[in-house]
């Protein structure tokens, strides 16, 4: 297990980045789920073997869909329909999602090879 601060150079997305080489798979939790976060990611995550989600069971302005306040300039390129698009589709082909009955303290990534032995 290793923790990561998510600054400098120490990102979840570099982390993400040389961890997820195929074949791999991506178990997460998160009390958020940003486009702009998957738009970074679109193409390690379209090359995931298997992806499990859990988010909070919320209404989308509460998962933080289009970021914060420092996401702006990702808004400004007007990207915004694409990506909900390309989110959904990816989604749909490649993600077992599962709903938290309330919102998670913090996240947590769970990222490997495929283990057909785990169960959900």
């Amino acid at each position: 297990m290793k923790l990561i601060k998510n600054t400098g150079s120490d990102r979840v997305i570099d982390e993400l980045r040389q961890t997820l080489a195929p074949p791999s798979s991506l178990d997460l939790a998160s009390p958020a789920f940003s486009l702009f976060a998957f738009a970074e990611l679109r193409d390690l995550l379209g090359k995931l073997d298997t992806c499990r989600v859990v988010l909070p069971a919320t209404n989308g302005g509460e998962l933080g869909l289009t970021g914060s306040d420092t996401d702006r300039a990702f808004r400004n390129r007007l990207q915004l329909r694409w990506l909900a698009r390309e989110c959904a589709a990816w989604i749909k082909k490649k993600v077992e999602m599962r709903g938290a009955p309330a919102l998670l303290p913090q996240s947590i990534l769970i990222a490997g090879k495929p283990d057909s032995d785990l169960v959900w």
